[in-house]
Formats: C-alpha cells, structure tokens, sequence
C-alpha cells in the first residue's frame, strides 16, 4: 500500500474521538511554518506532533481534523523522483488516492493529476460514511527530492466548512532551499576529513557547510560527508554502501588501497610499475572518457586529480601521496546526485581549491 494511505486510520481515528480538545471559532487561525520539512501553511488553530510520528502534524477540531505530514523517500522512491520517471509517478500517486479512500471505505472523487509548484502532485475529494456518519474530505500528496508532503483534512459533512478547506489547501506552501546557504562551504582540517582514521597532515579542506561526517568502521570504508539523509540512504546497507540516489552528493575519504606513492618515482602507481600513465589507460580500458586527468603540487604534497564519464554518470577522484600512512596514498571520491549537473563540476572544483596549508 502507498504509504501515504496510512493516512486514512489516523484521521478516522480523529473523527470517531468521544472527546475533543478544540472547536470552530475558538481558535484564531494559525500560520505554520515546518523549518525541517520545507513547508508552511494556515491551520484552524496550532497544530501538535504526533507522538508515534515526528513526521506528521495535526489539529483536531470538534467535526474535523487537519493533518500535514512529510516522509524522506526510500531509495527506489527517489529515483523514480530524481529521473522524473512521470508514468511510474502517476501510477503511485494514483495508487495512493485509491489505497486512501478503501482506507476509509469511501470514494475518491474530483482528482487532478496537476503539478503543484512543478513538482508531481495529487488532489483529490473523498466522501463516504464513518460509524453511520458522512463525511467529506480532500488531500493532496507532492513528491520531490527531498521528501512526500502530504496535507488532508476531514470532517463530518455538513459541519465542515468548505472555506475551511479552501483556505488549508491554497495557503500551502513547499519552501524551497536557499540558495546561498547551500552554497555555503566551511574549512575543516585534514582530521576532520577522514575521521581521524589517518594520522594528521598539515592540510586543511573546504565542503559544504550543511555536510556532516560519518564513520564506516572498516578502515578501507573511509570517512563520508553528506547531508544526514544522503549518508542514510547511503548506508541502507552499510556493507555494501549505495551512492546512487543521492539529494546532494557525498564525498568520501579513504586510505588507497590499490594506488600506492612511490616516492621513490615520485609517481602514483597501481602496484604494477607503470605509474600514471598505467592509471590512465585501465581507465580507459574500463569504458572511461576522460575529462581532467592531472597531477600537480597543492600545499606541498603531490596530487592526482583524475575526473571521468563512466555511462551516463560521472566519477570524481583525488590521489594524495607522501601521506606516511600504509600505501602512502590516500582517495578521495566525489559521488554526484542521482541527476549530475554543472553543478557537481563547480563543487568539486571549490572542494580542489579549499585544499590548503593548515593556518
């Protein structure tokens, strides 16, 4: 069953109350403004968490409740979201409208399949009756990448008022990121980098500054940086790991384990003597288009920077050497939302200059 569709017992639940704590008229109505979730809309009076669902929000009235929830997406959700797969979306959202209303055994009437802000959205009415009383109803449901907003309300026919509703569905609003604050970026030190599972270098980075860090307990797993939701979805299974339905990108730090620095060449060498020039043709014997292959001096220790097309994605690695540590050598890769864009270009080109001497 979608999930959106747990809806259903919950508002039922609402409706069937023996007591109430508020009714029509004795509460102004109320702006509110979900920081965590991205949305902000008017509500009869002010809403309280539900204390099984962080996720959802609701006010009961005497004949009625108001409900706003918001879910991040699964992993097979996201993508369908992130490749704008529009035939599966509409056969989901579909499927929630129906699944809703055998919730409540009721019916589904007057749905649109309309946008909502550009996003893939819901609307529909529903009616039917409860414990011998009728009710009436309407829900929209929106995905995006971040998550699925879902607002409804319910309510005894009759006594709900259809400016109630009204007003509840036009003042909702999907409060987009800033985008100087995603732009942001912060310095953090070498440590910091790779949880400080390497011993220290003299070596300071740049990365997003809402980019938290997160341990894998192998040694070879490295470090990640990411939004939480990033590195969970990530993590699903850790033993694995999975990058490929990633919101915003994640970089991962690690000891190299298949590319050593020879300092005795003075090159990054895959164990097999042939150096840089051995790096590149297995790339390119991998089906690899290479697009930045370059090796240089930042802040006094040496560096490859190798960028690629691999398929329809995009792979973003850095070589450190002389690190004193194991192969001598340490990686880091760049994983791009499931969507590459310039954007990731740009980031991994602010990620390369933020590498500095520690001040």
């Amino acid at each position: 069953m979608p999930r959106h569709a747990r809806l259903a017992a919950p508002i039922a639940v609402a409706l069937t109350l023996a007591s109430v704590d508020r009714g029509y008229g004795q509460s102004p109505w109320v702006e509110f403004a979900w920081k965590e979730a991205g949305l902000v809309v008017q509500m009869p009076a002010t809403p309280t968490v539900n204390p099984k669902n962080a996720g959802r929000y609701s006010t009961v009235l005497e004949d009625s409740t108001f409900i706003v929830e918001f879910e991040p997406l699964g992993n097979a959700e996201f993508l369908v979201v992130a490749k704008n797969d529009r035939k599966t979306l509409a056969a989901m959202l579909d499927a929630g409208r129906d699944a809703m209303a055998e919730g409540l055994k009721g019916k589904a009437f007057d749905s649109s399949s309309a946008d909502f802000d550009g996003y893939p959205s819901i609307i529909f009415s529903l009616e039917g009756e409860l414990e011998s009383r009728p009710f009436i109803g309407r829900e929209r449901v929106v995905y995006t990448e971040a998550g699925m907003y879902t607002i409804a309300t319910l309510g005894t026919k009759g006594k709900l008022p259809q400016a109630d509703i009204d007003r509840f569905f036009a003042s909702f609003r999907i409060v987009r990121p800033d985008p100087a604050a995603r732009d942001a970026m912060r310095t953090i030190r070498f440590t910091d980098l790779v949880c400080d599972k390497i011993p220290a270098l003299p070596l300071q980075f740049a990365v997003p500054a809402d980019f938290e860090p997160r341990l894998i307990a192998a040694i070879e797993g490295g470090c990640l940086w990411g939004t939480k939701d990033d590195i969970d979805r990530a993590l699903v299974n850790p033993d694995e790991g999975d990058f490929s339905a990633l919101r915003r990108g994640i970089f991962r730090a690690r000891v190299s384990t298949n590319v050593v620095w020879a300092s005795g060449t003075g090159m990054f060498d895959s164990l097999d003597g042939s150096g840089e020039e051995g790096l590149r043709r297995q790339l390119v014997a991998g089906g690899g288009k290479v697009i930045v292959f370059k090796k240089e001096t930042i802040a006094g220790f040496p560096v490859l920077q190798i960028v690629a097309n691999y398929g329809p994605g995009r792979v973003y690695m850095l070589y450190l050497g002389n690190t004193q540590f194991i192969s001598n050598a340490m990686l880091v890769n760049y994983y791009h939302p499931t969507r590459q864009s310039p954007a990731d270009d740009a980031l991994w080109a602010r990620f390369i200059a933020g590498i500095a001497k520690t001040r």
